[in-house]
């Protein structure tokens, strides 16, 4: 019988694999964007953009510290530098140009020795859905942050499973208004963004429809049905996008991104 660890080991490596094959699927920029990604990546890109800008001071002089946590292939780096601010970088694994400066599970409880500096901005974009215990998460961002720093969070609300199987939940904005001061941070902003039209055209955009028919006939049937649902998706995805043109509103409670600045308010030893 093959010894235990044997398994264990084929396991951890099983596990490197697929941490490893994620994160060659990571966003390198958050301005190519395919069509399908479109509404959610317009959200989030205008959300951080103009967070980052509002919070890094001008004329920094690289004294700003800005830690970007589940960085993946870093595409807020270039924003983050372009202003001037020093830009540090953490994740479970390396990128494919080996910048990621900490290799840190960001709710492990050596977080704080193995990331020593205490920052005045964090970035935390999209990790909060990946990670077993967000609170544990938000706990640490806490202990890394300076007295009066910043926090730009960003989570999906209404998206398809992504970085599967890496995925474990989709975080609502009362979990936020609960959790964020039991963990000794403020909020300072909090918006739900992407409409209940947006999150409708994104649904049918992540629809795939395509044949699956056995026999001749069925097999046409099949083809045509599928080119008639797709031509069908196209065009309500396109009369659903004249929303704002026409000054139209929806009403729901259905939105697609969380995205949030807090605040900092207690020193951290």
């Amino acid at each position: 019988m093959r010894p235990a660890k044997d398994l264990s080991n084929k396991s951890h490596a099983h596990c490197n694999e697929t941490l490893v094959s994620i994160m060659l699927k990571r966003r390198s920029s958050y301005f190519q964007t395919n069509n399908q990604d479109f509404f959610y990546d317009k959200y989030l890109s205008e959300f951080l953009v103009r967070s980052i800008g509002d919070i890094i001071p001008r004329n920094c002089d690289h004294k700003f510290l800005v830690l970007d946590i589940g960085c993946g292939e870093q595409p807020l780096r270039s924003i983050v530098e372009g202003y001037g601010a020093t830009y540090m970088s953490a994740d479970i694994t390396q990128n494919r140009t080996a910048s990621v400066d900490f290799l840190v599970d960001i709710t492990s409880p050596n977080v704080s020795k193995i990331i020593p500096e205490r920052y005045d901005l964090i970035l935390l974009s999209e990790v909060l859905e990946h990670v077993q215990s967000p609170y544990l998460a938000m706990l640490n961002v806490k202990h890394l942050l300076k007295h009066n720093g910043r926090a730009l969070v960003t989570t999906p609300f209404v998206w398809p499973l992504h970085e599967q199987p890496l995925d474990y939940q989709r975080l609502t904005s009362f979990w936020f208004e609960k959790h964020v001061p039991l963990v000794g941070l403020h909020i300072e902003i909090q918006e739900c963004l992407g409409s209940p039209i947006d999150v409708l055209s994104t649904i049918l955009l992540k629809t795939h429809v395509y044949a699956v028919g056995t026999s001749s006939f069925r097999a046409l049937l099949s083809r045509l049905y599928a080119l008639l649902t797709r031509s069908s998706i196209s065009w309500l995805v396109f009369i659903l996008s004249k929303h704002v043109v026409f000054s139209a509103k929806s009403s729901s409670s259905f939105y697609l991104i969380n995205c949030l600045v807090l605040t900092c308010k207690s020193a951290n030893g």
